[in-house]
């Protein structure tokens, strides 16, 4: 588990370091790729909670071992979504946003909750195992159903609340060479 960690400041110190470097870093297509993860993230969600709702397996044994086979994609999607936004989307909106207090705020509080997010959703991913989801279906249900629930309120207020942020950086790179 540490290594994973290590992939995310490895990340983090690979933002932006100035002004001249934002435009040159910005990546118009950043939020349409942090959207199509999340569509995909929730694709393979409800493939799995189809087959957890009795879709598309005849027997236990046959949907568990579908179930555990779709989780490493799921494991997968999220890591490099995690990266991309901590690689690239965080600090750029940091050093774009660099005079405004609110807004680093709102950067810090995302970044700090999403942490524990992904803590708890890596952990929770390394452990559904095909034998935890056949020994404790009970347990693996629960936990499936509040990692959905989490998700779909972050994806929520990450897409209204900080990608507005980032989709508005050109336009501050705008203003402020008019004003500069």
């Amino acid at each position: 588990m540490r290594d994973f960690f290590k992939i995310f400041k490895s990340a983090e110190s690979k933002q932006i370091r100035g002004p001249a470097e934002l435009i040159d870093n910005y990546d118009p297509d950043l939020i349409h790729k942090l959207k199509a993860d999340h569509k995909e993230l929730l694709h393979v969600y409800g493939q799995i909670k189809n087959l957890l709702d009795g879709h598309g397996s005849k027997s236990p044994r046959e949907r568990n071992r579908k179930i555990s086979a779709l989780i490493p994609r799921l494991k997968t999607i999220f890591v490099d979504h995690i990266m991309l936004e901590n690689g690239r989307l965080y600090g750029q909106i940091k050093l774009a946003y660099s005079q405004d207090d609110d807004v680093i705020e709102s950067v810090h509080a995302f970044k700090s909750q999403m942490s524990a997010i992904q803590k708890k959703v890596y952990s929770l991913l390394s452990s559904w195992t095909f034998d935890f989801i056949t020994l404790s279906p009970h347990k693996f249900r629960e936990q499936f159903r509040a990692l959905g629930k989490s998700l779909g309120e972050r994806i929520n207020r990450e897409e209204a609340s900080l990608y507005p942020f980032y989709e508005e950086i050109p336009n501050l790179h705008r203003a402020n060479a008019l004003i500069g």
